[in-house]
């Protein structure tokens, strides 16, 4: 969705009065509503935070307005990082302490929602366009210790997120930490392959499991990963997790089944569900 600059500068005007009328307050419980109002504290501080991650991703011009006394001196993206990072800091707090942990066959909606959006946030942050002396104190470093942090506060309201421990993987292996990011591709893969036998004998999909493109992706990702930073072991950890998975296409989807494209000619019966995957993926 694009924003227009003038929507966005309303809109984060709207956000940032209602956020110092909040700090204005005399102590209140964390959450909750204020009287008479239709709308949560959370569901507030969480618009508050997809407006700037909006601004962010789309790259629209962030507005100063409001914020010139508080940031006298200090650069507009300084001054958008730390609105983003206070905001981020709001909202977490709020759904982590108000959403209940989950079933096992139910899935953390707006946890796992968040964390999608925060490290959309991050390859951005981390990414060519923005600069260290952007990011304030600790530089795109901090910037992905603190994503850990909330990657692994998550995965406390989750249950066995494969998306949340595939961020683990790549965020640990962004930061050099490669025991970290292996231990995590391990657990990943463990659990991605009891969730696809189960779906396999059931017929029933699993909200919170990869589908087949993206854990044949991020297999990937760690096979490169594991030839290039890992020692003699881990180039035979890459060979066999290459063969398991030459194997497991082999079987869930031939060759046969596939025309020169690579594309799919049917619907094979994938890891469990009854997907195709692009030619870009088996490349």
């Amino acid at each position: 969705l694009k924003i227009s600059s003038i929507l966005e500068t309303e809109t984060l005007s709207a956000f940032r009065a209602w956020a110092k009328f909040w700090e204005r307050q005399a102590p209140t419980p964390a959450g909750g509503r204020a009287l008479q109002a239709e709308v949560s504290r959370r569901h507030v501080w969480k618009e508050y935070y997809i407006t700037l991650s909006d601004l962010l991703q789309q790259e629209l011009p962030f507005s100063t307005t409001s914020l010139t006394t508080a940031y006298a001196e200090t650069s507009t993206r300084l001054q958008q990082r730390a609105e983003l990072k206070r905001v981020e800091a709001r909202y977490e707090t709020l759904l982590l302490s108000e959403v209940q942990f989950p079933r096992a066959d139910e899935a953390s909606e707006e946890v796992e929602a968040f964390v999608e959006i925060v490290m959309q946030n991050w390859q951005i942050l981390c990414g060519s366009s923005w600069k260290e002396q952007d990011l304030g104190e600790g530089g795109a470093e901090a910037v992905s210790k603190g994503v850990l942090d909330i990657l692994y506060r998550a995965a406390t309201k989750t249950f066995h997120s494969t998306a949340i421990l595939r961020h683990l993987f790549t965020v640990h292996l962004a930061v050099a930490e490669f025991d970290l990011a292996f231990k995590a591709f391990d657990t990943y893969l463990d659990i991605v392959k009891k969730g696809k036998s189960r779906v396999e004998k059931t017929g029933q999909e699993e909200a919170s499991l990869d589908d087949d493109e993206t854990v044949l992706s991020t297999a990937s990702d760690c096979i490169k990963a594991l030839c290039r930073y890992g020692s003699q072991q881990g180039a035979e950890k890459a060979k066999d997790l290459g063969q398991f998975f030459e194997d497991w296409l082999d079987k869930h989807h031939p060759v046969e089944q596939r025309n020169g494209n690579g594309q799919l000619l049917e619907n094979g019966n994938s890891f469990g569900s009854q997907t195709t995957i692009a030619p870009r993926i088996f490349a």
